[in-house]
């Protein structure tokens, strides 16, 4: 009996370190600085990727998204123009008419095709959270702890200041003046860099 009652303490010990690591790595999202709700449109991870709703997210970004269910597909329209298909169970998306790998990795110094598919998972479809930060995307995302929870925070990358084009200049203004050469006037009378006037011979100053 008491060997019986051992082994339930053990396993029953083993499931609340599993429960208390699960919610340790529970993710939530943040959206502009906005916590979407719990515990729908949650993320979720698979073979060690972490998944994010597509479609609540780009709404909340304040982008354009056309969901096709008969097709299981996302239509997005950035604010850039660019037109981006995501469907489910597809390592490409249409990208202005062309495909591209729906994530990259490098390999041996190269971008190559990760192999990572949007999953369709109670009627939303999901994608790997580097997809966000993608070129495709262009989001702005960081994963950070928050009171032992790990939390997705999405945002607008801010626009990268314009470099002001350097001022034009007058190269003889940014001349010392004992060093300025003289445009008109008497060129016998030419300064030199010492200040002084430069000897002009008697052949050439008659002339």
């Amino acid at each position: 009996m008491k060997k019986v009652l051992m082994l339930v303490l053990i396993v029953f010990l083993l499931q609340t370190g599993m429960n208390v690591k699960a919610a340790t790595h529970y993710a939530n999202i943040k959206v502009n600085g906005v916590a979407m709700t719990a515990p729908v449109n949650q993320p979720f991870n698979s073979g060690g990727i972490t998944y994010v709703p597509l479609n609540v997210i780009v709404q909340k970004m304040g982008d354009k998204v056309t969901w096709l269910n008969a097709e299981k597909k996302s239509v997005i329209q950035l604010k850039n123009k660019q037109v981006i298909n995501v469907k489910d169970g597809a390592t490409y998306v249409g990208l202005n008419g062309k495909t591209t790998p729906l994530v990259t990795k490098i390999v041996k110094g190269k971008t190559v095709d990760a192999k990572l598919k949007p999953i369709f998972k109670n009627n939303t479809l999901y994608v790997p959270v580097q997809f966000l930060s993608s070129k495709i995307m262009g989001y702005s995302v960081k994963i950070v702890t928050e009171k032992g929870k790990r939390a997705i925070h999405v945002n607008k990358l801010k626009p990268q200041p314009k470099s002001k084009p350097a001022p034009k200049s007058d190269p003889y203004k940014e001349l010392p003046k004992n060093e300025q050469i003289p445009v008109t006037g008497d060129m016998s009378k030419a300064p030199i860099s010492d200040g002084k006037t430069a000897p002009v011979s008697k052949e050439f100053a008659n002339q």
